[in-house]
């Protein structure tokens, strides 16, 4: 029998292998509760390319990307002609910034990378902790020009150990939670302005449980949450339901 080429995957920084997800595997990721849904997508990353600390390293799009695709692939047998369509943005990786200042205020995002997600997705209860939450880790620069006061913030690098990581993104959306309704809506808007200029691969949004994926589906631009497993068929998917409780 001949093997099946392994697919690889280009993100923006890195080309990944797409191997079949072996069962063995599939069960590492079921140890871990559905509702750590980012914690056990940055494990099948890991699993999958036998890349460690990739999976913290990635964008919160590159992540979903890789998803969709280990998810088509594993549906289709390997079928490049998935249709993915709906679900995709146009990239052209070379042009994806990785950052974006605004000029005016001097106020900058980064993007939102897997270590951040994991952190948010144990601390944050509902819509409003995951805006708090996206704004403090990607928000960098002088924010006081929006919300007054004397407010710089360093952008949340790599460098930053776990303890760090999460002492600075719990002060800072305790901080933007102070925030008065004025100062914070005109925060929030103008966030949501610079973050559309770091676009790739899929458009995402949140919802109280965590990231959603934006598709265009019968014209109406809809969001879907896509989980870690959810491809698994038959006495797999069964196992994978149970071997946590």
């Amino acid at each position: 029998m001949t093997d099946v080429a392994v697919i690889q995957l280009q993100l923006l920084e890195h080309i990944v292998p797409m191997p079949d997800l072996t069962i063995g595997q599939a069960m590492e990721v079921a140890k871990i509760p559905e509702r750590f849904n980012e914690k056990r997508i940055s494990a099948l990353i890991t699993l999958i390319t036998g890349y460690p600390d990739l999976a913290d390293k990635l964008t919160v799009q590159e992540r979903y990307y890789f998803l969709l695709n280990q998810q088509a692939l594993s549906q289709n047998k390997y079928s490049a002609k998935s249709n993915l369509s709906e679900y995709l943005v146009d990239t052209v990786e070379s042009l994806v910034p990785k950052e974006h200042l605004d000029e005016e205020t001097q106020i900058g995002v980064q993007h939102i990378r897997g270590a951040h997600v994991c952190l948010l997705e144990t601390i944050c209860e509902n819509l409003f902790d995951w805006t708090c939450g996206l704004m403090a880790c990607q928000l960098f620069g002088n924010i006081s020009s929006i919300v007054g006061g004397d407010m710089v913030w360093d952008k949340l690098d790599d460098s930053l150990t776990q303890n760090e990581l999460n002492k600075q993104v719990l002060e800072r959306a305790k901080t933007i939670s102070d925030l008065s309704e004025f100062n914070f809506n005109n925060l929030a808007e103008l966030f949501d302005s610079l973050i559309s200029n770091l676009s790739h691969y899929v458009d995402t949004s949140i919802d109280n449980k965590g990231i959603t994926v934006i598709g265009e589906v019968a014209g109406e631009y809809t969001p879907a949450r896509f989980q870690a497993l959810f491809e698994l068929r038959g006495h797999a998917r069964q196992l994978a339901r149970y071997i946590v409780e």
